[in-house]
């Protein structure tokens, strides 16, 4: 193929790259004979003008816009990156929103460092020449890289796994320790990408030393996976890291309740530790060393015990709600026993008042029994008469005026039927006559 010649051919332009239109002399560009690599697919239109443009934040766009067909993509990318006259610089470029800073936030964050790292690894895979001064920027961004990871303590697997992608693709292994590059990949491990990784820059001798750290990090599923992974079965038991992770779920397990966790999330945590354990014990086939029946077991007395806390929890919130409730009516019993008895009182009262019969005022009784007194002696028991029809029967112990005692109260008493005629013009005569009302 002559460095002259067009394309093999020509894809269609990409609706979402506007600034690809600009490019109209895209049949004159020069094409290396090596743009193809070996495995690789013929690049499409848009990467093949983004990559001899040298367009680094473009492709990494245009990577994100495609993240969906990624697979497609990551396969053309080796062969556009020779299209580049300096790849490194490229991806240098395009690695400078990895970190943030540029509006994205968590998810497209995410997703512009996934991007990322296909970038490093591709260029990797294409084995593209680098300059001298390329790649002392890519020193100086690892160096840069380091000191974050060790701020976050490795925190981000992302971040992690960028750091070695970045050592891999731009031949720094030799700038670093290895104990550095140990402690910074320990973030990665749960990638599949960190085996090839570890053999790439050299780590594949330190990870007896990585299991190791994995454990004492809480992590023995990914320490037995890497045990297997690089055949260390003979200088590290499995077994041995499985029972421990048995036992450390039980310590966890007390760890979490002092702290204040809820129990579904302490025994769930506990159980998905033992139902991990059991996965790797079939995986690896290690029944006959260490059998299932022993993690089964725990996991049924987990959740026993969950069951019995459960209902023991249940009763006191029973008792609990019970007491409550007596207090309460304790408490209205105290606060309010009158209401019913105060209101029967006030009924009571306004009865007694309306049948109780109307007094005069001590005025008017008085100047009545004045009025009633001074009449002629002869008239006295007529008018004592109307005296008691008009003037209401008051019981009362005291009299109003001391010298003018009731008259019916002081009156002598005669048989019944007897009327007594004394006064009259016939002289003191008493004689029967039941229902005689003398009128003198």
């Amino acid at each position: 193929m002559s460095s002259a010649s067009p394309p093999p051919s020509t894809p269609a332009k990409d609706a979402n790259l506007p600034q690809l239109e600009t490019y109209q002399h895209f049949s004159a560009c020069v094409f290396p004979q090596n743009y193809v690599v070996s495995g690789s697919v013929m690049p499409r239109y848009a990467l093949s003008v983004l990559c001899e443009k040298m367009d680094g934040v473009g492709l990494r766009n245009y990577l994100f816009a495609h993240f969906k067909d990624r697979i497609k993509v990551q396969a053309e990318l080796p062969g556009a990156l020779r299209c580049a006259p300096e790849p490194g610089k490229m991806v240098l470029e395009a690695l400078q929103g990895f970190h943030g800073g540029s509006g994205f936030n968590d998810a497209e964050l995410k997703k512009v460092r996934k991007c990322c790292l296909m970038l490093m690894k591709q260029l990797r895979i294409a084995n593209a020449w680098l300059s001298s001064k390329t790649r002392e920027k890519a020193l100086e961004a690892a160096r840069e890289w380091k000191e974050r990871l060790v701020a976050i303590d490795s925190g981000n697997t992302l971040v992690a796994l960028g750091f070695l992608h970045l050592v891999a693709a731009f031949g720094l292994v030799s700038e670093f320790i290895l104990d550095e590059l140990v402690d910074c990949s320990l973030g990665a491990t749960i990638h599949e990408e960190f085996p090839e990784l570890c053999r790439i820059t050299g780590l594949a001798d330190r990870v007896p030393d990585i299991v190791q750290k994995l454990i004492n990090r809480g992590k023995h599923i990914l320490a037995v996976k890497y045990v297997f992974e690089f055949n260390l079965v003979d200088k590290i038991s499995p077994v041995a890291i499985l029972k421990d992770c048995v036992e450390e779920s039980k310590e966890l397990s007390k760890r979490l309740t002092e702290e204040g966790k809820t129990l579904i999330e302490t025994t769930a945590r506990e159980i998905h530790a033992l139902k991990s354990v059991i996965k790797t014990i079939e995986y690896h086939k290690l029944e006959s060393e260490y059998p299932r029946a022993i993690v089964d077991q725990r996991i049924e007395e987990v959740r026993r015990h969950k069951s019995m806390i459960k209902k023991k929890l249940k009763m006191k919130r029973r008792a609990c709600a019970q007491a409550s409730t007596a207090k309460l009516l304790l408490h209205q019993q105290q606060h309010q026993p009158q209401q019913p008895q105060r209101k029967m009182q006030m009924q009571r009262q306004q009865q007694s008042e309306f049948k109780r019969p109307r007094t005069q005022t001590p005025n008017a009784v008085g100047h009545s029994a004045i009025q009633k007194n001074n009449v002629n002696e002869g008239d006295l028991t007529t008018h004592q008469y109307q005296y008691c029809c008009e003037e209401p029967l008051v019981h009362s112990s005291v009299c109003l005026f001391q010298e003018h005692l009731n008259p019916y109260m002081n009156s002598t008493a005669v048989q019944f039927g007897m009327v007594d005629l004394s006064g009259g013009p016939y002289g003191n005569i008493q004689y029967y006559q039941p229902y005689y009302s003398p009128q003198w």
